[in-house]
Order: C-alpha cells, then sequence, then structure tokens
C-alpha cells in the first residue's frame, strides 16, 4: 500500500516535551536506566535516534544500567539508526513500551491515544511546523 509514496523525516525533535509528559523517558533520564531490561533499553535508544542530541540522549538513558558500557550503547545507536533507513522503523509506540515491561504507562493520560511519546512533541509545534511539504491551496 505505501509503495510509491514517500516519507519525509522531521528534524530532529525536541526532548523536553517528551522527558516532562512521558513516565518512561523521564525515569529513563532520571535513573540512567538503571532497572530497565534489554527490551526497554531497546525502546529508548530507538527513540533517542529521533530526539535533537539523540546519541547523548541514548547514553543518559542507559549510564546507571549496571552492564552499561559506552561502546555498547554506542552499538546499539549505531544498530538503531541502520534498522530505521533498511527496515523503516518508526517512533516506538505507548503500546510496544508498555508490553516491553514499563510500569509507568499502566497509568499514563496518553496510552488511550494509541500513539507515541514522541508525538508529544508535535502538540507543542504550530501546525505548520507539523508537516514541512504540506501546503494548504487558496
Amino acid at each position: 500500500m505505501a509503495e510509491g509514496l514517500e516519507r519525509e523525516e522531521l528534524p530532529p525533535l525536541d526532548p523536553r516535551p517528551i522527558l516532562r509528559e512521558c513516565g518512561f523517558f523521564r525515569e529513563a533520564f532520571k535513573t540512567g536506566g538503571r532497572d530497565y531490561a534489554q527490551p526497554l533499553w531497546n525502546l529508548t535508544t530507538l527513540g533517542a535516534t529521533f530526539m535533537e542530541k539523540g546519541e547523548q540522549l541514548a547514553h543518559d538513558f542507559g549510564n546507571k544500567h549496571p552492564t552499561y558500557s559506552p561502546d555498547s550503547t554506542k552499538a546499539m545507536w549505531e544498530r538503531k539508526q541502520r534498522e530505521r533507513k533498511e527496515k523503516g522503523l518508526g517512533w516506538p509506540s505507548c503500546n510496544a513500551i508498555q508490553a516491553a515491561g514499563c510500569t509507568s504507562c499502566g497509568t499514563c493520560p496518553h496510552l488511550s491515544k494509541g500513539k507515541s511519546p514522541l508525538h508529544l512533541t508535535l502538540q507543542e509545534l504550530p501546525p505548520s511546523s507539523r508537516f514541512p511539504s504540506f501546503q494548504m491551496r487558496p
């Protein structure tokens, strides 16, 4: 169905609204992912690939985990960048984050919207910035 459609990338997202509104990313940032298992680390790193200063955030989201190493995080970062291009990976959804074991999703008011925490950034942008190549006809 998507054959022949082009997908335009948004510029890197401002992580502040995400960290303010999403318990999953906020907890990872606050605790350095200390208690996050592999599936959650995977999702924080994927999410970071869409954010401003994403590579640094990928490290910030996991640098307090007992098995953290700069090299393994860099390798994960590079893998997620590659998978985005090769497999067309999009934003991690709230449902995927909850299914991976995030306990803060159960009480989150955004979960029922069926989106991604990364959508929280778009709520703060003016409509013309959300769809840069789309213009209304007079």
